[in-house]
């Protein structure tokens, strides 16, 4: 069973990340998980850290959401996703949020489909917006 609880430093240095990913992913993401709200993912039977989310907070009412998955998350996509797509609209609500917005790799197409799956709606192409030049698909979630 999938488990959320508040993010941890250790959650994100414990992370094999999935090979998509640059090489100092978990650095990056530790800087920028200080700029929000965060949270961790595990698998509650053997403690093992499947994602750690971070809510952004860019201006009152929006938020971009950066999150970073071991490459064993997959293992649990269905209840992933449910336990997710809960947890950002607890945190959505609790942080009186009107918009979340995500990128994901244009090369990555499992992403694309798992994040509609969450409830993100697919606004455009953002061309050369990763670290390294790739393309990324801007995605949101809008409280109406």
């Amino acid at each position: 069973m999938i488990r959320i609880r508040p993010f941890a430093i250790a959650d994100a240095l414990s992370i094999d990340p999935r090979p998509i990913y640059p090489k100092d992913v978990k650095e990056l993401y530790v800087k920028e998980s200080v700029f929000g709200r965060s949270f961790t993912l595990y698998e509650s039977n053997d403690l093992k850290v499947l994602a750690c989310v971070t809510l952004c907070f860019l201006r009152p009412g929006l938020a971009g959401i950066n999150m970073l998955c071991d490459n064993s998350f997959v293992r649990q996509k269905k209840e992933f996703i449910y336990v997710l797509r809960e947890s950002i609209k607890y945190y959505m609500e609790e942080l009186k949020l009107k918009r979340v917005q995500a990128t994901i790799r244009a090369d990555f197409p499992g992403a694309e489909k798992w994040i509609k799956i969450v409830g993100f709606e697919k606004e455009g192409v953002m061309k050369s917006y990763g670290p390294e030049g790739e393309d990324h698909f801007l995605f949101a979630k809008v409280v109406v």
